[in-house]
């Protein structure tokens, strides 16, 4: 059976895009910055204390699953921008069901900034 949301569980927004280096107008020097490439709602994905606990001494222990609407343009090279955060993609699992609305889960993973 697959999982449906309603418009109330997919109220936040999330931005995808990818991190180009562009160049600051005042002192020239090439900064790393998020470009925006589109917008999708976004439901949180609570985890299971048993998945969890799998994740405990893995890399993907910190990360976090959000669903959105199936979207072709998903790509896991994208990075993910929350508020103020910015996140790599670690995973998307299609939901490749037969359903007239599906969702991709998508895992991702809170980028560390230099120095972190």
């Amino acid at each position: 059976m697959a999982t449906k949301y309603t418009p109330s569980q997919m109220a936040k927004t999330a931005d995808f895009g990818s991190v180009k280096s562009v160049q600051n107008k005042f002192s020239k020097a090439y900064i790393p910055t998020f470009v925006k490439q589109f917008t999708l709602h976004y439901a949180p994905v609570k985890r299971t204390l048993t998945q969890t606990i799998m994740l405990a001494e893995t890399t993907l222990a910190d990360s976090k699953i959000i669903a959105v609407r199936h979207n072709p343009k998903l790509e896991e090279s994208m990075k993910v921008q929350i508020g103020e955060d910015t996140y790599s993609i670690e995973d998307i699992s299609i939901d490749e069901t037969n359903e007239y609305i599906t969702y991709d889960f998508v895992t991702i993973s809170k980028v560390k900034k230099g120095g972190a």
